[in-house]
């Protein structure tokens, strides 16, 4: 008989978002609460600036046998 395993996927453990042309950052632990937040801000700044963003983001996922 094969074993079950269980997946539990939980939010995101980090989600940094990080400016390639000057110091714009925005990440979940700092001012933003979701990464609905982050990306709002990051929109706002491309938008904004032209620049160009890129974020960062991790996952956690547990996986135990049931």
């Amino acid at each position: 008989m094969k074993n079950k395993v269980n997946v539990e996927k939980s939010g995101y453990v980090h989600y940094y978002a990080q400016c390639a042309d000057c110091d714009f950052c925005a990440a979940i632990q700092t001012q933003y609460r979701t990464a609905k937040d982050v990306l709002r801000a990051v929109r706002k700044h491309v938008r904004d600036t032209g620049h160009r963003v890129t974020i960062e983001a991790g996952k956690i996922t547990h996986y135990e046998r049931g």
